[in-house]
């Protein structure tokens, strides 16, 4: 997710994918991780590791399975296990992996067309590299909008006083 489109810092504790009418209404996964973090570029690269800030990738969410179940053009959220702290100051990134899936289920989201690389996927967990799409999963966050910490003197000059009596 871009800077622009998110707007502000804020604490993430949940995300949702729409589902789209086709496919099924439920979808099994296993050995299902989430990660988020920053990304410096707008356009991903086709290499994972290349498109995190170094040192900001973490685990927020990990579970043995996930089930999905959410109707035609519904919401399904997923609460994450960690709460993420996004700084409002780089770009968004976020990994989901999942060991398997149930093939009989293909649960599939609403996406919208965003004219730049801004997913990139891969049908092996181990894939180094992956195929880059200019679409974009449909996405709700839950969130707790916040101000950075800053100190006493960081407010004073943001208000214009520094300097005065």
């Amino acid at each position: 997710m871009l800077d622009s489109e998110l707007g502000s810092a804020m604490q993430i504790s949940s995300i949702a994918w729409m589902r789209a009418p086709t496919g099924s209404d439920q979808g099994h996964y296993f050995d299902v991780n989430i990660y988020m973090g920053l990304c410096a570029s707008d356009q991903l690269s086709s290499t994972f590791a290349d498109n995190w800030v170094p040192g900001t990738k973490t685990l927020v969410f990990s579970a043995s399975q996930l089930d999905l179940s959410a109707g035609a053009n519904e919401w399904e959220p997923v609460t994450l296990t960690t709460p993420y702290w996004y700084n409002g100051q780089q770009n968004l990134l976020f990994e989901v992996s999942w060991a398997s899936a149930n093939p009989s289920y293909s649960f599939y989201t609403w996406q919208w067309e965003t004219g730049l690389t801004r997913t990139v996927y891969a049908t092996n967990l181990g894939s180094a590299n992956g195929i880059m799409s200019t679409k974009l999963s449909m996405l709700q966050f839950e969130v707790t909008l916040g101000l950075d910490p800053s100190t006493f003197g960081e407010v004073k000059a943001s208000f214009g006083m520094a300097g005065s009596e």
